[in-house]
C-alpha cells in the first residue's frame, strides 16, 4: 500500500519533471531554428512534434519504473515503445525532411540524444534503486 505523502511527492516529482521536459524541447528548438530552416525543415514541424511527444516521454518514464517494478512485461514493452517513440519521431522527421543539414546540428542532435540516454539509465537506476529499499516491498531486506 502506498504511503499518501509519499505518493503526493512521487506526483510533485512527475509534475516538475514533466514541466522540464517541455522547457527543455522549446529550448532544444530554438537552439537549432535557424539551422533547421537553413536544411529545409520547418522549425514549427519540428517543434510541434516535439511538444506533442514530450508529454508522452515524460509521462511513459514513472509507468516504465512501475512496470519494470511489478515484472508486467507487457507494460514494459509498450511503455518502453512509447518513451522510444517519443524521443525518435522529432529526430525522425529532421532525417526525412531535411536536406544538407549543418554538421553541428547533428552533432548536437547526437548530443542531446546521448543525454536523453543517460539520463534515462540514471533515472531508470534511481527508480528501482529507491524500490529496493522499500520496507513494504516484498522480499526486501
Amino acid at each position: 500500500m502506498t504511503d499518501e505523502p509519499e505518493r503526493s511527492r512521487a506526483d510533485a516529482a512527475e509534475s516538475v519533471f514533466t514541466w522540464g521536459v517541455f522547457a527543455y524541447v522549446v529550448i532544444r528548438a530554438l537552439t537549432v531554428w535557424k539551422p533547421l530552416q537553413d536544411g529545409q525543415v520547418n522549425p514549427y514541424v519540428f517543434l510541434a512534434l516535439d511538444l506533442l511527444t514530450a508529454y508522452p516521454y515524460a509521462k511513459s518514464w514513472p509507468r516504465l519504473i512501475r512496470s519494470i517494478r511489478s515484472r508486467r512485461a507487457d507494460q514494459i514493452v509498450f511503455w518502453a515503445m512509447v518513451l522510444t517513440g517519443s524521443v525518435v519521431l522529432p529526430y525522425l522527421y529532421v532525417f526525412i525532411a531535411g536536406d544538407d543539414i549543418a554538421t553541428w546540428v547533428w552533432w548536437l542532435f547526437g548530443a542531446f540524444l546521448v543525454m536523453a540516454v543517460v539520463s534515462a539509465a540514471a533515472r531508470l537506476r534511481r527508480g528501482l534503486a529507491a524500490d529496493e529499499r522499500r520496507p513494504d516491498r516484498p522480499g526486501a531486506r
